[in-house]
């Protein structure tokens, strides 16, 4: 158990830097990165398009003065909300950039764990073709990330939303279907959530 937590603190403390496609998306926590470290990470995996999906005010704080231009690197602010559900129009400009021609991409928060995870998730089913599920369980884990969906529960309402759609088709689903279903769970109440990790299981014993 000592060795587990340990190697979770190393993967964190080293800015929970990890592949999301080989060559073509990775995610990593800003909180703690340097801006030397950053650059060797843009440069090193060639990256046009850093994608910060936290808020704007927070991005403004310790982006602001990094020169992505100088680098050849496009910045782009998605605020993709982790805790709550995030708003369809978000979700369809993340689904925009990961699926045009910008890439290689990095997709950045402040721990690298809940908002990278969703999107990171989002990138390997629609751009992938992972099932949801495999999606889900390999880019929403505590293990390596430090994920717990027990406090960010948006991603796992989004998957209950579209299985409980029927749809086949989650970037179709998504830009067309999910605003609709956005607005009914936020007036009334959000779908049952069965696909939790065991996590919370384990965390609320």
């Amino acid at each position: 158990m000592i060795g587990l937590a340990a190697g979770v603190a190393r993967k964190m403390v080293w800015n929970n830097f990890h592949t999301v496609e080989p060559g073509r998306a990775w995610r990593v926590a800003r909180g703690g990165l340097s801006d030397d470290r950053l650059t060797r990470i843009l440069r090193a995996r060639g990256i046009r398009t850093v994608i910060d999906l936290r808020n704007p005010a927070s991005s403004a704080t310790d982006m602001a003065d990094f020169d992505f231009a100088a680098l050849g690197v496009r910045f782009e602010s998605v605020h993709l909300r982790a805790s709550v559900l995030a708003p369809p129009s978000v979700v369809a400009r993340f689904l925009d950039l990961v699926t045009g021609t910008g890439g290689p991409f990095l997709f950045v928060c402040k721990r690298g764990k809940d908002k990278t995870g969703f999107a990171s998730a989002l990138h390997r089913t629609v751009v992938c073709g992972d099932s949801v599920a495999r999606a889900w369980e390999s880019q929403l884990r505590f293990v390596p990330f430090g994920h717990r969906p027990e406090t960010h529960t948006g991603p796992w309402q989004f998957r209950a939303l579209f299985e409980r759609s029927g749809a086949r088709s989650l970037e179709h689903w998504a830009r067309h279907a999910y605003p609709a279903a956005y607005e009914r769970a936020v007036a009334y109440e959000a779908p049952p959530i069965a696909h939790l990790p065991q996590v919370v299981a384990t965390s609320a014993a």
